[in-house]
């Protein structure tokens, strides 16, 4: 029995001793041992009433990730994710369902569709690092402002068809110009060439008819053939 007792309190002075140890090794409590990692398909995000406000997942048969808010009634309105082809995109919606505001970059392009792209909207893109404002009509381009290579800006208005139906221009040299179309063809031209104002009638294959006011005041008339060649002028 003394035996037995001997032994017992031999090993509680081992557990005692072996714990006052590890207690100082470990500086007297156990930490933390790094952030937690939680690894899931989606994550639900909901508000005090337990209504869904966001989740992260990935889209069904995709496996791309979406970020995507809900409103309190439950509807989406912002999508923020990955397509299909690897772009990003990020997308504000409407009451009922439908994009108000959609961007993402092509290759190195970059898009903004601002609106209802089915109705009229507003398109803001980066072309070859040209910026371009276009306004449409659901598939139809109405008219387009940009810069070109050298920074020369232009507005160009487009009928129904998607061609040309008046333009103004300014050149690398500073000249601006007015254009006139007729089925795309350039019909009349009028501007400040030089100091002179011009006005071009063509046929819509070449100038037939010149008219313009030179700096000194000088008017001028010019007829010209099918050819391109002065058949009269006045003075």
């Amino acid at each position: 029995m003394r035996h037995e007792k001997s032994l017992m309190m031999g090993g509680l002075l081992i557990a005692s001793l072996f714990g006052g140890v590890i207690a100082n090794l470990l500086g007297g409590h156990v930490e933390a041992q790094g952030p937690s990692v939680v690894t899931a398909t989606q994550l639900n995000l909901v508000d005090e009433h337990g209504l869904l406000r966001s989740t992260l997942g990935t889209a069904d048969g995709v496996g791309t990730p979406v970020l995507t808010f809900f409103d309190a009634e439950g509807r989406e309105r912002v999508v923020f994710g990955i397509e299909r082809d690897g772009e990003p995109v990020m997308r504000l919606l409407d009451l009922g369902g439908q994009d108000q505001l959609n961007t993402r970059p092509v290759g190195d392009d970059a898009y903004l569709v601002v609106g209802d792209d089915r109705q009229r909207h507003v398109l803001v893109s980066s072309v070859a690092g040209a910026p371009i404002i276009g306004l449409a009509d659901g598939a139809d381009r109405r008219a387009q402002l940009h810069l070109g290579s050298n920074g020369e800006p232009s507005v160009v208005l487009l009928g129904q068809d998607g061609q040309r139906s008046a333009a103004i221009t300014v050149d690398p040299t500073d000249t601006p110009l007015v254009t006139l179309y007729d089925e795309g063809r350039a019909r009349l031209t009028f501007g400040v060439v030089q100091g002179a104002v011009v006005v071009n009638f063509s046929d819509g294959s070449r100038t037939r008819l010149v008219m313009g006011v030179a700096e000194s005041g000088q008017p001028s008339v010019t007829f010209l053939d099918e050819n391109g060649e002065v058949v009269d002028q006045v003075p």
